[in-house]
């Protein structure tokens, strides 16, 4: 198998990005969110979501295999934004690797404290890697449409 690297993302690794998005919320969400709610969540995005993100400050890392984007993370100010690995390769440590460069980033930026909106099927997730969880709450998607969610943080060490 090729290696995986982490590293960060530039406009052309929009498309790949988008993909596995796309792909993570559609297959591993299902158990967690309806049909209607996964469509309204993913349906609507476009590679040009993630340039104009980067363009607004966000920072976003990728994995990649042989040139290929398999999963990415990002953040912005105290927030982390994503963390998605493609489903074929979950269960790698790719997730785990791409929270911890989001992590370091935010902590060079003079971050001490971050927050996420989990969705439920990645409660676990957080949890292992020193999230904790405040509360659940509602997080409300560019359609209008709310999804429940869970609201964690992690001071930084």
């Amino acid at each position: 198998m090729d290696t995986m690297h982490i590293r960060s993302a530039i406009a052309s690794d929009a498309p790949g990005i988008c993909r596995v998005h796309q792909r993570a919320v559609r297959l591993l969400c299902r158990a967690a969110y309806s049909p209607a709610q996964i469509e309204a969540w993913i349906g609507p995005r476009r590679a040009e979501d993630y340039i104009a993100s980067m363009t607004n400050g966000e920072r976003l890392w990728v994995a990649e295999i042989s040139g290929t984007v398999v999963g990415f993370a990002g953040v912005q100010d105290d927030e982390i934004t994503a963390v998605y690995v493609d489903p074929e390769h979950t269960r790698h440590g790719f997730g785990q690797l791409l929270l911890q460069a989001a992590e370091q980033s935010a902590q060079a930026h003079g971050v001490d404290c971050l927050f996420l909106e989990a969705s439920l099927n990645a409660v676990a997730f957080y949890r292992h890697a020193g999230y904790g969880a405040e509360a659940p709450q509602t997080h409300r998607l560019r359609s209008g449409i709310a999804i429940p969610c869970v609201r964690m943080t992690k001071r930084l060490a």
